[in-house]
C-alpha cells in the first residue's frame, strides 16, 4: 500500500431510490433495472471527466477534478433518468438520488477514505428522491451562479456530531422556479429530513459503530454461536452513552454480503465497523475479530485467540476491552456487572439455548422453527434447571405458539430463579417476558405491572436502549388502557433518549404511539401532527409497511376532523403500499375511509359499497369487532339515505356478531340506534330508552355526541319533545367540547363541517325515507371542469364545483 496522500477533491455518491424493496420484491427484474441505470449513468460521469472509484452495490462513488463537473454530471444524470421514467412502467422507473461535496480525502491504493467522503455520502442519504442534494463546502465557493440552487438548511446528518449546512441543486433554472423555499421545506419536512435550528443546537461528541453479522466458519449448527456473539456485543455497546450503534435489524441485511467493510459501514452511516468470524471445534470456539476505522481504512485493534463457548461473557468482555480503549472509554460498573452474571456453567446448557435463540428471535419462518427452539430451550433447561434466560426465551416461544398458560408457568419458574440469585438481567428479562405475554392475552393492567418492575431494573443500568424499548412497552400499555395522557408521558421520555441515540426506526415508532395517543385523548390535530412525522421517517427508512400503517390513522384522524380530501390522499398511499399483500385488516379501514369520503358527498351508493366491502375484508381478517363497528357505520349509511327499512337485518347480524365476542363488548351508538329504528317501526319499549338516558346522565366525561343525537331523534318520533331538546342539546354540547380538544384552531373549524357533526349541529328533523327524500337532480357532467358524474355526486370530486341543478 502507497504512503497515505491527503488531498482537496470533489466527490459524488449516488444511490437508486427503494433497490433493497425492489431485490425483495423481484431480484431479477431490479437487476436487469440496475443494469440499464449503469449504462444511462456511467457515460454521463466520463463524458465530464469523472473517475469511478467503485461501485458499491447500486451506488457510485466517483470522484471529479471540479465542482462544476460534478454538478453537470449530477443534474444531466437526473435529467436522463426523468427522460427514461416519463414513459416507463411504474414497476420500471428508477430514481435516483445524488450527493455532492468538496473535502479532504485520503488517497489509498484505487480507493478514497476519510471524513469528508463519509460526510459525502450522509449527503446523499439527505437528497430529494431524483434529486441533488450538495454541501456548502462545495456550493458557496463557486464564482459562477449558472447553477439552479437554493438552501435546504442545516441538516442533521446520522451520526455527524455537526449539522451541515446543504443545498439543493436544481435540474435547470425551470424546475427551480417550478418549486418556492416553503415547498421544498415541506418536502424535507415530510421526508423525514432533520433541518436544525443552530441557535438552539447542543453538538455533543459522539462514536458510531456497527456490529457486523459474525461469520461462522464451521458447521451449521454453531450459526447460533455467531448469531449470539453479534447479539451480545450490540446489547453491550448500549451501555456506554457516547456511542452510537447500529441495530441488529439494520446490519442483518448486510450478513454474507460481498462489500467491502468499509463500503457498509457508509451504507450503515457509521464511522467504526467490528467483524470477526468463529470456528467452533470440539468444545473450543477460535475467534478472530478487528475493529476498522472506516474514515481512514486503518485497522485499529485486531487479535485471534481461542475459548470455550461457556465463556461467551469472557469473549464479548475481550472483544469491548479492545475497542474501547481506542477512545479511551472504561467499560461502566453497570456493564461489567452484567458481564460477571454466568447464564449457565452448563456448554452443552448455553449451546442448546444458542440454537433455541437463534431459531425464536430474528430467523422465524414458520411453526417448525418456533417448534425447534422449543425443543432446544427444554433441553437447555434439562441440563441447568436455573437458567433464567432459557425460561424466559421459552415463554417467548410458547407464547407465539399460543400456549399462553405454558408460557405464564416458565415465567414464574424463571422469576422465582432469578431472584433468588438476585439477576439484574435476569428479572429485567422475565419481566419484559411477563408484559409481552399479557399484552397478547389482553390483560393489560397486569402487562403495565411487569414492565414497571422491568423498568426499575433498567434504569440505574444506564442502558438507553432498553430504557427505550421498556417505555415505549409501557407506553403501548396505557393507550390500551384508555390512560393517553401517562401514555405521552412515557413516550415522550422514550423519545428524548431515543432521539439522542439517532435511532430513527424507534423514533417512528414513538411518534406512532403518540399519534394513537392523541387519537384518544380527542386532540386530532396532534394526531396528525405526530403521524406525520411518523409517515416521515418510514419514508426515509423505506419501510412501507409501516407508512402503510401510519398513513391509516393519520386518515383516521383526518376523517374525525372533517378532511375529507386529506383523508383521501393517505388512504390512497397506504393502498398502494399493501396492494397485493392479503393484509385484509388495512385493506378494510381503506374502505371504512373510502365510505366516509362518498358519504361526505352525499352519494349514498358508492358510501354503501366501500362499507360492504369494508365489512368482507373484516370478516376475512377475522376481526370481529372491526366488522361490528364497520356494520354500525352501515346502519348509519342507510339511515341517511332514507332505507331505515334497510336495517332490521343488519341489526340482527350485529347482535350475533356481539355474542361471538366472549366478554362484556357493548357499543351505545349501536343500542341508541336500535332504539331510533325501533321507535320508527312501533316497537319501541320506551323505558329502556329512559333507561339509556339515565345510564348516560350518570356516566362522568361521556363524549360520543352520536349516542344523544340518536335518542334526541328517537323522543322526537315518540313526540316526547323536551326529552328530545334535552337529548340534542347534550349531543351538541358534547360536540363542542369534543371539538376543543383540538389543538388548531383551523382543525375545529373543519371539525364541526365534518358529516354527521353537522347534522348533529342542525335541527332534528322528521324521519327521511326513499319514499319522501327530495330527489335532487346533477348534471352529468361537470360544467367547470368536464369531470363525468357518472356517480351522481352533489359537489364534483375533482374541482368541489356543485353540480346541483
Amino acid at each position: 500500500m502507497s504512503k497515505d496522500n491527503i488531498f482537496k477533491s470533489t466527490i459524488m455518491f449516488t444511490d437508486i431510490v427503494g433497490y433493497s424493496a425492489m431485490v425483495n420484491k423481484d431480484q431479477e427484474h431490479a437487476m436487469e433495472l440496475l443494469s440499464m441505470h449503469d449504462k444511462i449513468i456511467e457515460p454521463i460521469i466520463k463524458q465530464n471527466g469523472g473517475e469511478i472509484i467503485k461501485k458499491i452495490g447500486d451506488s457510485f462513488f466517483v470522484e471529479f477534478q471540479t465542482p462544476e463537473s460534478s454538478i453537470i454530471t449530477a443534474q444531466n444524470a437526473q435529467i436522463e433518468l426523468a427522460k427514461r421514467n416519463e414513459v416507463s412502467n411504474q414497476k420500471d422507473k428508477v430514481e435516483i438520488r445524488i450527493g455532492l461535496h468538496n473535502g479532504d480525502v485520503i488517497r489509498k491504493d484505487d480507493d478514497l477514505f476519510g471524513h469528508d467522503v463519509n460526510l459525502c455520502s450522509r449527503i446523499e442519504s439527505s437528497a430529494p428522491a431524483g434529486g441533488i442534494a450538495a454541501s456548502a463546502d462545495l456550493i458557496e465557493p463557486l464564482s459562477s451562479k449558472e447553477f439552479p440552487y437554493r438552501e435546504m438548511g442545516y441538516v442533521k446528518l446520522k451520526n455527524i456530531t455537526h449539522p451541515q449546512k446543504l443545498y439543493k441543486i436544481y435540474k435547470s433554472k425551470e424546475e427551480h422556479e417550478l418549486e418556492s423555499s416553503s415547498t421544498l421545506q415541506k418536502y424535507l419536512q415530510d421526508y423525514g429530513i432533520d433541518i436544525i435550528d443552530m441557535d438552539s443546537y447542543s453538538i455533543i461528541d459522539t462514536f458510531s459503530f456497527a456490529v457486523l453479522y459474525t461469520k461462522n466458519l464451521g458447521a451449521e449448527e454453531h450459526e447460533s454461536i455467531a448469531y449470539s456473539i453479534t447479539e451480545e456485543l450490540i446489547n453491550d455497546l448500549g451501555y456506554i452513552d457516547t456511542l452510537r450503534v447500529a441495530t441488529m435489524n439494520d446490519i442483518t441485511q448486510y450478513n454474507n454480503s460481498e462489500l467491502d467493510k468499509s463500503d457498509i459501514g457508509r451504507k450503515l452511516q457509521v464511522d467504526n465497523i467490528i467483524y470477526g468470524s468463529i470456528l467452533t471445534q470440539d468444545n473450543q470456539t477460535k475467534l478472530n475479530f478487528e475493529f476498522l476505522d472506516i474514515s481512514t481504512g486503518k485497522i485499529l485493534w485486531k487479535d485471534s485467540w481461542s475459548d470455550s463457548i461457556i465463556n461467551l461473557k469472557n469473549i464479548r468482555r475481550h472483544i469491548l476491552d479492545g475497542i474501547l480503549q481506542q477512545f479511551e472509554i472504561e467499560i461502566p460498573k453497570e456493564l461489567s456487572d452484567s458481564l460477571s452474571e454466568e447464564m449457565s456453567t452448563n456448554t452443552k446448557a448455553i449451546e442448546a439455548y444458542n440454537a433455541g435463540k437463534y431459531c425464536c428471535l430474528d430467523f422465524v419462518k414458520n411453526k417448525s422453527d418456533l417448534e425447534q427452539a422449543k425443543e432446544n430451550l427444554k433441553t437447555a433447561l434439562d441440563l441447568d434447571q436455573n437458567f433464567i434466560e432459557a425460561y424466559y426465551l421459552l415463554s417467548i416461544t410458547c407464547e407465539r405458539l399460543g400456549n399462553l398458560e405454558e408460557a405464564e408457568s416458565l415465567l414464574n419458574k424463571g422469576l422465582i430463579i432469578a431472584e433468588k440469585k438476585n439477576s439484574m438481567r435476569g428479572k429485567s428479562h422475565i419481566h419484559r417476558g411477563f408484559y409481552l405475554l399479557y399484552v397478547r392475552w389482553g390483560k393489560y393492567a397486569q402487562a403495565i405491572e411487569h414492565v414497571e418492575n422491568a423498568l426499575k431494573i433498567v434504569m440505574p443500568l444506564n442502558n438507553s436502549m432498553l430504557e427505550s424499548q421498556l417505555r415505549q412497552d409501557y407506553a403501548t400499555s396505557l393507550n390500551k388502557l384508555q390512560k393517553p395522557e401517562l401514555s405521552i408521558e412515557q413516550n415522550k421520555q422514550a423519545v428524548e433518549i431515543i432521539q439522542k441515540m439517532e435511532n430513527e426506526r424507534m423514533l417512528g415508532v414513538s411518534y406512532a404511539n403518540l399519534n394513537d395517543s392523541y387519537l384518544l385523548l380527542g386532540d386530532l390535530s396532534q394526531a396528525i401532527d405526530f403521524g406525520e412525522k411518523a409517515i416521515a421517517i418510514f419514508r426515509k427508512l423505506n419501510m412501507p409497511n409501516l407508512i402503510a400503517i401510519a398513513s391509516n390513522w393519520v386518515a383516521d384522524a383526518h376523517c374525525r376532523i372533517g378532511q375529507y380530501e386529506e383523508m383521501n390522499l393517505k388512504i390512497t398511499e397506504a393502498e398502494k403500499l399493501i396492494s397485493g399483500l392479503n393484509d385484509f385488516f388495512r385493506e378494510g379501514k381503506i374502505e371504512f375511509f373510502k365510505s366516509h369520503y362518498y358519504l361526505n358527498n352525499n352519494d349514498y351508493t358508492s358510501a354503501l359499497n366501500h362499507i360492504d366491502l369494508s365489512i368482507d375484508k373484516f370478516t376475512l381478517g377475522k376481526n370481529t369487532v372491526q366488522e361490528i363497528q364497520s356494520s354500525i357505520e352501515k346502519l348509519k349509511i342507510l339511515i341517511e339515505a332514507g332505507s331505515i327499512e334497510k336495517t332490521t337485518i343488519i341489526i340482527t347480524k350485529i347482535d350475533h356478531l356481539i355474542n361471538q365476542i366472549k366478554g362484556t363488548y357493548k357499543n351505545l351508538i349501536f343500542v341508541s340506534i336500535k332504539y331510533y329504528v325501533e321507535a320508527y317501526n312501533g316497537t319501541t319499549d320506551i323505558n329502556s330508552i329512559h333507561k339509556l338516558l339515565k345510564e348516560l346522565n350518570d356516566m362522568d366525561d361521556f363524549r360520543f355526541p352520536l349516542v344523544y343525537w340518536y335518542l334526541a331523534k328517537t323522543y322526537y318520533i315518540l313526540e316526547e319533545t323536551d326529552l328530545s331538546i334535552e337529548c340534542h342539546q347534550k349531543a351538541k354540547t358534547i360536540l363542542n367540547n369534543e371539538c376543543s380538544l383540538n389543538s388548531n384552531p383551523a382543525h375545529q373549524k373543519s371539525f364541526l363541517n365534518a358529516f354527521f357533526n353537522k347534522r348533529i349541529l342542525a335541527d332534528i328533523e322528521p324521519m327521511v325515507t326513499e319514499e319522501n327524500q327530495d330527489i335532487v337532480q346533477v348534471f352529468a357532467f361537470c360544467p367547470s371542469c368536464g369531470y363525468n358524474n357518472e356517480g351522481q355526486f352533489a359537489f364534483c370530486p375533482s374541482c368541489g364545483n356543485d353540480l346541483k341543478q
